[in-house]
């Protein structure tokens, strides 16, 4: 990790990796916020009238997964539309 380079620079960076298919049914740019002086990623699930949104903290081991968000994907859209979307493979 660059100290010098910006958050916004860090968050594009990062983005380039995200293949999964989890991360179609999220906002496409994930908010950066701090909770309790920690920096994350926040992903703001983009069914219709659905507000939960997902914390990925980037100061830990698993910043990379995405348990969290095929959790919720799991509890809004169904398991079927879910391993529809995994079957796809990463993209």
């Amino acid at each position: 990790e660059d100290p010098a380079e910006s958050s916004d620079a860090e968050l594009k960076r990062l983005m380039k990796d995200w293949g999964s298919p989890i991360y179609a049914f999220f906002e496409p740019t994930p908010r950066i916020e701090y909770h309790d002086s920690r920096r994350c990623h926040v992903f703001k699930c983009a069914a219709r009238g659905c507000n939960h949104s997902v914390r990925r903290y980037l100061d830990k081991k698993d910043a990379k997964s995405t348990g969290n968000m095929r959790k919720h994907v799991k509890s809004c859209w169904g398991e079927e539309a879910l391993q529809a979307a995994m079957a796809t493979g990463n993209t």
